[in-house]
């Protein structure tokens, strides 16, 4: 249909139906209150206002083709023909605005996204191309922790004790929290662990067994561990568990859109997520097992910082490879780069497959190269583990007996 054939067929409904226009004042007034249901519905689209209920059917093509009947019956009433002057408009547009909006910076440069401003901040390192180097000689170096008591139980402080198993059960779980209420008594000369992490439908378990004061609770959640569910279930997952008085919650980054290039809704969902829990600790998993370059995960480590992340963690734990010194490394260095620029210290957490004396004494290693002593305590370094715990202490009696021991405590 033309603008002219349009023309016709309002003038025609009008005539057979409408009895006669409104006057040209009417129809003025029609069309303010006509563009402003527009606007109403637009804004709750595509603005920052939320659909009121009842609202959410509104039609905004419907809205858009009243805006039309009424100023096709204003260009009616005035003698308007819309063709010829939607014709001449565009020749005049043309001519004046052909090279204009060429010449426009604010048109022809392009937004950056959040992780283009971040690389702009936070370049990526060279010294990634010499990882497998760099590992071997700290490798070699954290060899010489091996016997060294007081550097083993600093690393046991900094265990988060783990159970994320479907066979999970309220009884397990509070089995599982006692062992840590005795262990003070049983070791009274060994730290405790830092927490205990498990899903959060355990939360209102671990709120009313643990008793040690210095024992964090933690529950992964939103989604955990594939994090494949709606921002708003994440979000009210997170709230439940907070109601039952968590110290800690770890997430999962949303792997699939990150590695998707949508940094902004992954920004944004962190960042939401962050603001549900106001001072409780936010532990932001990257899965550094499906990122494949050091790069992503150096991208990754940032985009969680700038997110709201007080820790950066390796892995799920479900995802293979999980925990790697190559990825730990460069999750390090990421957040030295980030306390450098912003003041902001952000803890680390290695998990998934760290399961001997020798496997944590490398990240440790990492932490004590990249970050130095000021991030050697559980505040800032944690180690999300099951069976390191008992392997630690049995290494730790062990070389304070002068014998072998192997304890399955927990």
């Amino acid at each position: 249909m033309t603008l002219k054939e349009a023309q016709q067929k309002v003038d025609d409904w009008i005539k057979k139906y409408g009895v006669r226009y409104f006057s040209e004042l009417s129809n003025m007034a029609i069309l303010t209150e006509e563009v402003g249901e527009l606007a109403r519905i637009m804004v709750r689209k595509y603005g920052d206002q939320s659909f009121k209920k009842g609202e959410e059917d509104a039609g905004l093509g419907d809205e858009m083709a009243d805006v039309l009947w009424v100023l096709i019956c204003l260009a009616n009433q005035t003698g308007v023909d819309l063709e010829e002057a939607f014709e001449k408009n565009m020749e005049k547009k043309t001519n004046r605005d052909k090279n204009r909006h060429h010449q426009n910076k604010k048109l022809t440069d392009k937004k950056k996204n959040t992780m283009e401003i971040i690389l702009e901040n936070f370049p990526v390192p060279e010294e990634f191309k010499q990882l497998e180097t760099i590992i071997s000689e700290i490798k070699q170096d954290s060899a010489k922790e091996k016997n060294n008591i007081d550097v083993l139980k600093l690393i046991f402080n900094c265990i988060d004790l783990t159970s994320l198993n479907t066979t999970d059960s309220a009884d397990s779980i509070r089995t599982f929290t006692e062992k840590v209420n005795t262990f003070a008594t049983d070791h009274p000369d060994m730290p405790e662990v830092a927490a205990v992490c498990v899903f959060p439908v355990f939360a209102p378990v671990i709120k009313s067994t643990l008793k040690r004061e210095k024992v964090n609770k933690a529950v992964v959640s939103a989604g955990f561990p594939s994090s494949q569910t709606f921002t708003d279930v994440k979000k009210l997952e997170t709230q439940r568990a907070l109601e039952f008085g968590v110290d800690e919650v770890d997430i999962v980054l949303s792997v699939g859109e990150f590695l998707e290039g949508n940094y902004d809704f992954v920004y944004e969902e962190v960042s939401a997520i962050k603001e549900v829990m106001g001072d409780v600790h936010l532990k932001v998993i990257l899965e550094t097992g499906a990122l494949n370059k050091p790069e992503e995960i150096w991208m990754a480590s940032h985009l969680s910082m700038e997110a709201g992340a007080d820790f950066i963690k390796t892995s799920t734990g479900k995802q293979h490879p999980a925990a790697t010194p190559e990825a730990f490394y460069v999750m390090a260095k990421a957040a030295k780069a980030f306390y450098e620029k912003t003041g902001k210290r952000t803890g680390l957490k290695a998990a998934g497959g760290i399961s001997t004396t020798e496997d944590v004494l490398v990240y440790y290693e990492i932490v004590k190269k990249v970050l130095g002593e000021e991030w050697l305590n559980n505040s800032l370094f944690r180690i999300g583990a099951s069976r390191l715990a008992n392997n630690l202490l049995s290494d730790i009696l062990s070389l304070e007996k002068g014998n072998k021991q192997e304890l399955k405590y927990f």
